[in-house]
């Protein structure tokens, strides 16, 4: 049976031996999605009007600080009905190809940044687990009152 991711209107099923860690904040947060080996979905929201072409780059040269040679494709995506923009990208570490997508998504009050990533040799189960917690994926931010 899978739980259920459900914070601030970001919702998706995961296994549920996945641990999950939070961090709240007062114009961010973000959650670690966890797999009992190497695997992970990253989700980040900054409140604030972004530019999300911007928010996936900042995330790509994090990334490529850490792995200079970074082998990183454009990757155009639809996450909850949404325009999703950034990158699939691939590295070696530890004689592991690592495969990491990172998405960036407009949502009414800020920029919601995913950021995927597994090794290849976990990709036939846990990179089809991160692909569909991607693609089903639903946001619904919760009104703000004024």
């Amino acid at each position: 049976m899978p739980a259920t991711f459900n914070y601030a209107g970001v919702r998706f099923p995961y296994p549920e031996n996945w641990q999950v860690e939070i961090s709240p904040g007062e114009e961010s947060w973000s959650a670690f999605v966890q797999s009992p080996s190497t695997a992970f979905l990253l989700v980040s929201f900054t409140e604030g009007e972004f530019d999300l072409g911007e928010t996936a780059d900042v995330a790509l040269q994090e990334l490529k600080s850490e792995y200079p040679k970074l082998e990183v494709i454009d990757a155009i995506d639809t996450i909850s009905g949404l325009p999703a923009v950034g990158y699939d990208a691939q590295f070696f570490h530890f004689d592991l190809t690592n495969t990491t997508w990172i998405r960036a998504v407009p949502m009414t009050s800020g920029s919601l940044l995913l950021m995927a990533q597994f090794t290849d040799d976990e990709s036939e189960l846990n990179g089809e687990v991160l692909r569909g917690m991607l693609h089903v994926m639903q946001l619904d931010e919760p009104e703000v009152e004024e």
